[in-house]
Order: structure tokens, then sequence, then C-alpha cells
């Protein structure tokens, strides 16, 4: 993999190295897309009593690029039903949190990548509103795969140019009704839905590390 990464392009291996050296940015990242109504509670201390989780971002070179995808949930899922998310799920017993972002992406959307495909780890990130500890992975694969979605889990495929990451600099708002109330929160619009939450929490740490800060 690092012959691979070192013969792709410059920006996947200061990338890279950014996340081998453990220089990420964290709260300061993931605080511009905090819903306001989460008065910090992302960021407060894991309760006793959470579930553990893992979510994988796979990065993939086509013609034009670096991609990833993102999933959205089917409305008939209990947690963050119709949201869109990352793959990843709960960590189960004797895993570890790599183990459970590798099998979550080849069960949610059949692509098996070996160990040696992940390249690190993002900060970790407490989801206070379904009491998860979630923690990101970031793999790196040499071309497009071929989806193969499972139905019960994904409604739908979204592969985003990483490129149009760059967008998120600037959160847009978005509102959510809640009984009487209408919610306000940062959000970025990308092909006809909303990325918000703690997908959005993740995926402005990355665009941090690609270079987004140092280009603006």
């Amino acid at each position: 993999m690092s012959d691979f990464i070192a013969s792709m392009d410059t920006q996947l291996s200061q990338f890279v190295s950014q996340l081998r050296q453990g220089n990420l940015p964290g709260r300061a990242a993931q605080r511009q897309y905090s819903p306001s109504w989460a008065y910090g509670r992302h960021f407060t201390s894991t309760p006793l009593r959470h579930h553990k989780a893992a979510v994988m971002l796979l990065l993939y070179r086509d013609a034009d690029g670096w991609w990833l995808p993102l999933t959205k949930r089917p409305s008939t899922l209990p947690d963050h039903p119709g949201q869109i998310s990352l793959p990843g799920g709960r960590i189960e017993a004797g895993e570890s949190s790599l183990e459970a972002a590798i099998r979550e992406l080849n069960e949610e959307l059949g692509i098996a990548v070996e160990p040696t495909a992940v390249i690190g780890q993002l900060s970790p990130l407490f989801v206070y509103s379904s009491r998860h500890q979630v923690t990101p992975w970031v793999a790196c694969i040499e071309r497009r795969p071929l989806w193969v979605p499972a139905a019960d889990e994904v409604e739908r495929v979204i592969e985003v140019p990483v490129a149009k990451l760059m967008e998120m600099k600037s959160p847009q708002t978005s509102f959510l009704k809640r009984g009487e109330a209408s919610l306000r929160f940062p959000a970025w619009l990308f092909a006809d839905e909303t990325v918000w939450g703690a997908t959005a929490m993740i995926l402005n740490e990355f665009r941090w590390l690609w270079g987004a800060e140092a280009q603006s």
C-alpha cells in the first residue's frame, strides 16, 4: 500500500502522513457541523452506558480524482432512519473497531478490504442522541469498486468526489421539525440530500486534513 500511495499523488501521501502522525483537528473541525441544540454534548465525557461503533471512509480513485461513498439509510431502521451516513455500525463482542469497520463495509456495500488497505483513523465522536461512541477509519483502494448494497441497510449509495467536499467550508442551514419546534442545524447539501450531524462532523475533519483549510 505504501508504494501505491506514493505512486498516486502528493496530496494523498500528505494526508496519510498527517493521519499517522496523529495531527488531527478533532473538535475544531467537528464543531463547525455540530447542531446548536446539542449544547456541546458531542464533546462531553462519554457516559458509562453507551454503545461502541465504527465507520469507514473508503477512498477510491476514478479518472477525475478521489471519491468516497456515503449511504442513505432506509426509513425503517431504528437508529437515524432516512439519514445520510458512512458505512458502519456497532462493534460486536470480541471485535476491534477496525475489524468492525471492515465488516460493516462488506455487509452494507459488499466491499471486502484487507487491513493493509486501511491508512489511518480520524477522531472518535460521541453521538449523544443514540449514545454511540463512533471511531472513524479511512481505507484506500486503487479503483472504483462494484457496489452491492444490502437492501435492508442501504436505500441508496451516494458517490462523493473528494473535491466536492471542499464546499463544506461554509455550512449551509437546514431545518428539522420536532413536534411543534423547527430546529436549525448546519448541513452540507449534496446530490439532493442533506448531510448533517455526526456524518457531516466526521467529513469536515477529513476535509481539514485533506488540505482544504491550508488552501483557504
